[in-house]
């Protein structure tokens, strides 16, 4: 009997020892899965755009090229315009208290090809929001919202190209379209609304 009750504990201390190794062993696995993800970032791709959200400051912005005009509005904010290569639009940085707050970039660039939507989609996955068409691009574009994450994309399914960018403070959805996206939708100019 008592050999019998030797064989069950080293039983169950082979038992418990298994248990333990299983347990390390799927930790292991759980850390290496979700380390090889990236968690998707808040910034836009470093090329296109010039400043960080809520940290690069106006002395900053004073002193990048291709400035256009500087508007100061009554809440103190500042719209910078910059020149692109679409002459019909400008890139825009706006800061209010001394610090960049939001910042739109036109992405046709003489050195730089347009990003792709697919590679954004696949950097920060499904969006808020889209919105069909632009006042500015016209109805064959989508308006990518990623309102909590401070982005928005401009993209042009047909080509699959990315037109603009925008980075912001994030805020909701709602707060996003009713003040930086206001561009977003689109109304076909020559049909009055019913």
């Amino acid at each position: 009997m008592l050999e019998q009750l030797k064989q069950n504990k080293q039983f169950f201390i082979l038992l418990v020892v298994a248990f333990v190794m299983a347990l390390v062993l799927l930790g292991i696995a759980l850390v290496s899965l979700f380390s090889k993800q990236n968690p998707p970032s808040s910034q836009m791709p470093p090329p296109y755009h010039k400043t960080v959200i809520g940290t690069t400051k106006e002395d900053a912005i004073e002193a990048l090229p291709k400035k256009k005009n500087v508007q100061t509005f009554s809440d103190n904010s500042k719209q910078y315009s910059f020149t692109t290569r679409n002459l019909a639009r400008d890139d825009v940085i706006i800061t209010k208290d001394n610090t960049v707050i939001f910042e739109k970039t036109i992405t046709v660039t003489e050195s730089l090809v347009h990003p792709k939507i697919s590679e954004l989609l696949k950097q920060y996955g499904a969006p808020e929001k889209t919105v069909l068409g632009s006042k500015t691009y016209g109805s064959r574009v989508i308006v990518y919202i990623y309102a909590t994450m401070g982005v928005v994309f401009v993209g042009k399914p047909s080509s699959g190209e990315v037109l603009e960018l925008q980075q912001f403070i994030p805020m909701s959805v709602d707060e996003y379209l009713s003040s930086w996206g206001k561009d977003a939708g689109y109304e076909d100019p020559g049909h009055e609304k019913l």
